[in-house]
């Protein structure tokens, strides 16, 4: 796939075109708000945690915050009686609540070099800004306030909550800018630090969808995940291709990691057999890693329909595919 299409701009000199597939501009990344308007976040955190029985009581609701105390007047629901208050003063108190708005949205979005990769729609780091740009459309539409941290082995990015526009432009812009190159793959443990990070900046009773492709997660991942965990909704959504999960036809490929290259041959049955052995293994692994602390694992194909998998999720409309996890 050719990076990006560059041309001359009307007031001289070049700059980049996005063309969608291996990279996304901010125009892009804007236009999502069309298909965040079938979204119903707070429906799909309910279906997933009645799902298949994986997850009981996985979710909080989104609950009611006590406002003021004031003096019963006819008609008031007397479940709603305070009755020390009532007892204390001689006369009968009513105990007022107004629901609970704004609630913190994070998407915590992994670009690293492994992400820079797909053969089918677009890139994995496309779709992930994507699918992170219409969640938080989608959070935006119902008033909630919008955070994120896009991070990679060399990088992170915080964009603290903040309402509509303040909050979703500066990640919008960060998933853009970010998609455009990818970062060197040096050094380490760079999804734990992000988690680290995110257990520091996010208040409790936040929702975190962590997209990713999950390379990085090991065994230390775990204290983090149970401590996120402890006061907020997470959802996991991992990002694969399908040469990743499957080795291409009997052929040699020339394959390269961005700074070195190597042939893959995929004439052995043996190979291809320890190929998809290894894809299952890091499957299984994720969600061995997920599924104690309750965090939901979904998964996305870039060869499916994003906004096809959100409706399946996160549709206002009952959609008829089961979800996967």
């Amino acid at each position: 796939m050719q990076k990006g299409v560059v041309a001359e701009s009307a007031a001289g000199g070049f700059k980049i075109m996005s063309d969608g597939l291996t990279y996304i501009s901010l125009t892009q990344l804007l236009a999502c708000q069309h298909a965040a308007r079938q979204l119903d976040l707070t429906r799909g955190l309910r279906t997933l945690s009645q799902g298949n029985g994986q997850y009981p009581s996985a979710f909080r609701a989104r609950g009611i915050d006590f406002s003021e105390l004031r003096h019963y007047q006819y008609g008031d629901d007397v479940r709603s009686m305070e009755w020390r208050v009532t007892a204390r003063t001689g006369k009968p108190h009513i105990k007022c609540y107004q629901s609970e708005r704004e609630r913190p949205v994070w998407l915590a979005v992994d670009l690293s070099a492994s992400l820079f990769f797909g053969t089918r729609i677009a890139f994995k780091s496309v779709i992930a800004a994507k699918m992170a740009a219409t969640l938080a459309w989608a959070a935006v539409l119902q008033n909630d306030q919008i955070g994120g941290l896009v991070f990679s082995h060399q990088y992170h990015t915080d964009i603290r909550t903040a309402r509509r526009q303040q909050g979703i432009f500066p990640l919008l812009k960060a998933l853009s800018l970010q998609s455009l190159k990818p970062a060197a793959s040096e050094g380490s443990h760079y999804f734990n630090k992000a988690l680290s990070r995110l257990l520091r900046v996010m208040r409790p009773g936040s929702l975190l969808f962590i997209i990713s492709d999950f390379r990085d997660l090991n065994e230390d991942s775990k204290p983090y995940l149970q401590q996120l965990r402890l006061h907020n909704d997470v959802v996991s959504i991992c990002l694969f291709d399908a040469v990743e999960m499957k080795a291409p036809a009997a052929n040699q490929y020339p394959i390269s990691n961005g700074f070195e290259q190597m042939l893959m041959n995929t004439d052995s049955l043996d190979f291809c057999k320890q190929y998809e052995a290894q894809f299952t293994g890091r499957l299984d692994k994720i969600k061995q890693i997920l599924e104690p602390v309750k965090i939901p694992f979904l998964w996305v194909n870039t060869a499916d329909s994003l906004e096809a998998r959100l409706l399946q999720w996160f549709g206002k409309q009952s959609y008829s595919t089961k979800v996967r996890a």
